[in-house]
């Protein structure tokens, strides 16, 4: 409970509560959540002017008062959490490195105040030993601000908080300098998000954006308010209201949070403290970099065979919360030492191990993820010696696993075009695109080069043949390669997907309905009312609904509130029901919608559902679907 605890409130203080790969098969092909992206209500796309202006001068040196405060309300046994960092953020001059412009900065006279269920495992100090090492932000000529790096040493809590802290003077200019109004797409180290700027008439500046389908951890608005004068920004107040995941992404798993950051500028700032910082160690943060260090720091109580044996004795009669902490103990055993990878990958390979400790040894191979334990998990599953079902249960571990190595990801890749099996090809292509989408986020060129080749080879496989060329591929395998299409979350990988919305087989159709759940929901929004309006197949338009869930209501409430009403299937009427009863734990006027269409429900067992809907407390699942979609990860 200890380490799994540890994980969320690192998970809670990188702002997007982002799981650990074990919890939940959901949290590694994970699907969007609301895309609220659109222009402001009462404003025409035309009134927004896009940003990438220049500034014409480098930020002064200054420092400023920094105030972090997070809650999550998490239910028992966790409880309730809290963290609070207080500190001076300085930010010197700044310096060209490789022909980038970096601020270098630190945090002094740090305080931190954390709640009783978070203190025995996050790793900050209250004085705030750890977070004085010095740092580097990427400034962009428009005010981006693109990349953080910090010192090793730092901890890797206190690493997500400066991450957040100097993300949030994130402030991307307009082409136009007296526009009043526009959008940029920008990241931060939970991903990707659009903003909406405007300037009011005293100078200020406030951006508004909503969490979208690459945070899908989050339910969340956020508005950010700048203040700035002839010296450069004097206050910044950032205040992030919603829900965050405790654990899955299924809805009631999410509870309610608050994240503020205040920036308060108290002088300038000499910045003779930077002078010669040596820069050579530090190292590029990311979400997904700061769980795996989280993992990798995590102490070693016991040597790799003593806790093997417990796992060989103990896995098969030992409840769930048990298994996981005997699991992340051996995952820690073999992420200390290469010798326990090269004994866990002999282990496995002779089968002498019950099927739930052989579960439990391959998850924690997995979840170590160090540069030897990849390079024994991409051994097994191209290794055909090794039985089929081990190889399967490897990859289905691997599919969660973020912060791949390019060598792991090239040997994947390898399979998905070499395996002598194509039903074993396709799920390697199913994998490969999930562990394409986590490589971009450490290596991007390498995962450039990676979803064009596997774009490629997806085309070949999804490709109607000609009558000379034999059928079509097998609808498993066509299936398999959509999942891994979805699972990128590219938009490169769209026009393949649409495409095969109009295969003849419901099956694949389903499968090319489910891998839109990363896409954008204004690119997908006709082919999912297409559907609607004419596909024949049940599952097919309830696959649609579920689709529809992830994107969100901003764009898909008006074809839900019409599958609900009119649908001829009871069935999509029940999946609609729950979709909108999922939306309803954050907006409590959809369940309106729910109570008008019991009214005119004519079906009593969905009618019963709706009923239960309506309820407050009992929106944890709906009976009437099924639990494996169409087209889902093998």
């Amino acid at each position: 409970m200890k380490r799994a605890l540890g994980s969320l409130v690192l998970a809670a203080v990188c702002i997007a509560t982002a799981v650990w790969w074990w919890q939940s098969p959901d949290s590694g092909s994970t699907s969007g959540l609301a895309d609220r992206n659109a222009p402001q209500a009462g404003r025409s796309p035309q009134d927004f002017r896009l940003a990438a202006r220049p500034e014409r001068t480098p930020p002064a040196a200054m420092t400023l008062q920094a105030a972090y405060h997070f809650e999550l309300a998490a239910p028992a046994p966790l409880g309730p959490m809290d963290v609070a960092v207080r500190g001076v953020l300085e930010l010197a001059h700044p310096v060209q490195l490789d022909g980038a412009t970096w601020v270098p900065a630190r945090v002094t006279a740090a305080t931190v105040q954390v709640s009783e269920s978070v203190r025995k495992v996050l790793d900050l100090s209250a004085d705030g030993t750890g977070l004085e090492h010095p740092w580097l932000l990427k400034r962009e000529p428009d005010g981006r601000v693109s990349e953080v790096r910090f010192d090793p040493a730092t901890p890797v809590a206190g690493q997500s908080v400066l991450a957040a802290l100097a993300f949030s003077t994130q402030l991307v200019r307009p082409v136009q300098a007296d526009a009043t109004a526009w959008q940029a797409e920008e990241v931060d180290a939970n991903g990707a998000f659009q903003a909406s700027y405007v300037r009011s008439a005293d100078g200020s500046v406030t951006k508004r954006w909503s969490s979208g389908p690459a945070r899908p951890g989050q339910r969340t608005e956020t508005t950010a308010h700048y203040t700035s004068d002839i010296d450069g920004l004097q206050h910044v107040a950032v205040d992030e209201v919603g829900k965050a995941t405790t654990g899955q992404l299924a809805a009631s798993s999410f509870v309610p949070m608050r994240l503020t950051i205040d920036l308060v500028r108290t002088g300038k700032s000499d910045g003779r403290w930077a002078a010669g910082l040596a820069t050579g160690h530090l190292r590029a943060y990311t979400a997904a970099t700061a769980k795996v260090n989280w993992r990798r720091e995590a102490e070693v109580t016991r040597a790799y065979a003593d806790v093997l044996a417990d796992v060989e004795g103990r896995a098969g009669a030992t409840d769930a919360g048990g298994r996981v902490n005997l699991r992340n103990e051996l995952t820690r055993a073999i992420a200390a030492s290469p010798e326990a990878v090269s004994r866990t990958d002999a282990l496995l390979r002779a089968r002498t191990l019950e099927e739930s400790a052989e579960t439990l040894v391959v998850a924690a191979l997995v979840g170590a993820r160090t540069p030897e334990a990849q390079t024994a998990v991409g051994g097994l599953v191209k290794d055909p010696a090794v039985p089929e079902p081990l190889r399967l249960r490897m990859l289905q571990s691997a599919s969660l696993m973020s912060g791949p190595t390019p060598a792991f990801v090239a040997t994947l890749a390898s399979l998905a075009t070499l395996a002598a099996d194509p039903a074993y090809r396709g799920a390697v292509a199913t994998t490969l695109g999930q562990s394409i989408a986590f490589l971009e986020e450490q290596h991007p060129v390498e995962a450039a080069q990676q979803i064009a080749a596997f774009i490629d080879q997806a085309t070949l496989v999804l490709a109607p043949q000609a009558d000379d060329h034999g059928p079509p591929q097998p609808a498993a395998l066509r299936i398999a390669w959509l999942a891994g299409l979805g699972n990128t979350g590219h938009a490169e990988a769209l026009p393949l997907i649409l495409a095969s919305l109009k295969d003849d087989n419901e099956l694949v159709r389903g499968g090319a309905v489910l891998a839109l759940r990363r896409q954008s929901a204004s690119a997908c929004i006709d082919a999912l009312l297409d559907l609607m309006a004419h596909d024949g197949s049940v599952h097919v338009r309830e696959n649609v609904m579920d689709v529809a869930m992830m994107m969100g209501p901003a764009v898909t409430e008006p074809m839900v509130r019409k599958a609900l009403y009119f649908d001829d299937s009871a069935f999509v009427r029940s999946a609609a029901a729950y979709v909108v009863s999922t939306w309803s734990t954050d907006s409590p006027g959809m369940r309106a919608v729910l109570v008008d269409a019991l009214k005119h429900e004519k079906s009593p067992e969905v009618a019963e559902r709706l009923q239960n809907f309506i309820q407050q407390g009992r929106v944890a699942g709906n009976p009437g679907l099924t639990n494996t979609k169409m087209g889902a990860h093998p």
